[in-house]
């Protein structure tokens, strides 16, 4: 029986074993509240134990009556001042990762755009121009690979090692920015290109302004990783939010009974968890589920990036029509 001939292959997806951010059905109350992956609960789970400990001393206390009702001002001014710093605190850290969001789009943006530039803008014979597709895919690819690596502090990543020729490897290797080495083995071979007239000056100038483009993204990402939420505000926050937690329960222990390490584990989990939300995005580099998926991004990226200069590739190898003879 003949077999039936197979349509053309689609492009391959990314693998699902790149990082991912969690994501969630916004419909589904439940599953909000019942998962566990991505949430803060397991991290500020020592601090509701404490809180519970604390309540359970103080309800013992009562119940032997060395605790009388007693007046929650102070609590409730302490309470007003740790709102404020929780709104500034959370603040901050949001638009420090939407910061972070912009700045790393805007470099795959410029990817893409370098991608599509240097496939088409470059002239002259067919086996350089193959020669020189070859050697931007490569470098775009090395790019944003030591991108990822450098945002999240790794030295050595063996998928890398295959981008790299062995004249590169020891600057690379050396170098405590190698984006940026990455980034100027670029520019060298776009302006070496121009100097062999292969490129005009007004294209090399619109290339050049991508290239510049991933240089400020990459300062305002490692500025965002070196610059974290100054000390002696986190320190004071850190406090005031142990003191007004643990010992808090003094002022509701009469009116909760034995429901108070309850209710004090509830208000750790509201307070601490705000603070370790905040933690957890001020640097979004890392390999947390609400992390940015710098490495499903990269795989994005790496696919697009095959696919432009794939279709360049392709009409450079097929041959060109010849003139129909009169």
């Amino acid at each position: 029986r003949p077999r039936r001939p197979r349509s053309p292959a689609a492009p391959a997806a990314p693998r699902d074993n790149f990082d991912k951010m969690i994501t969630y059905n916004t419909h589904n109350w439940a599953q909000i509240v019942f998962q566990v992956s991505g949430s803060v609960m397991v991290r500020v789970m020592p601090q509701m134990v404490l809180a519970a400990v604390a309540g359970a001393f103080f309800m013992y206390l009562s119940g032997q009556g060395f605790v009388e009702e007693t007046n929650g001002l102070v609590f409730e001014l302490l309470a007003a001042f740790l709102l404020f710093f929780l709104v500034y605190r959370t603040r901050s850290s949001y638009e420090r990762y939407w910061l972070a969001r912009e700045a790393v789009a805007n470099m795959m943006r410029a990817v893409r755009a370098l991608a599509l530039e240097l496939s088409t803008l470059i002239e002259g014979d067919r086996g350089v121009v193959r020669e020189d597709i070859h050697e931007f895919r490569r470098i775009l690819d090395l790019f944003f690979a030591l991108f990822v690596a450098h945002m999240r502090r790794e030295r050595e990543v063996e998928e890398i090692e295959p981008l790299i020729k062995p004249e590169e490897k020891e600057n690379i290797v050396i170098s405590t920015n190698r984006p940026l080495v990455s980034l100027s083995i670029l520019q060298s071979r776009i302006v070496t290109i121009a100097k062999d007239a292969r490129l005009s000056e007004a294209r090399m100038a619109t290339i050049l302004q991508n290239v510049n483009v991933l240089v400020e993204g990459l300062e305002t990402c490692e500025t965002i990783r070196a610059t974290p939420l100054v000390f002696p505000y986190a320190q004071m926050l850190k406090f005031f939010l142990a003191v007004f937690v643990f010992l808090s329960p003094v002022t509701y222990v009469d009116r909760l009974g034995i429901l108070t390490p309850i209710g004090a584990a509830a208000l750790a989990y509201g307070t601490f968890g705000i603070d370790e939300i905040g933690v957890e995005i001020d640097e979004p580099f890392g390999f947390d589920g609400n992390d940015l998926p710098l490495a499903y991004y990269r795989e994005l990226l790496k696919r697009d990036i095959n696919q432009i200069f794939s279709k360049r590739s392709l009409e450079i190898t097929m041959p060109t029509p010849k003139a129909r003879a009169v």
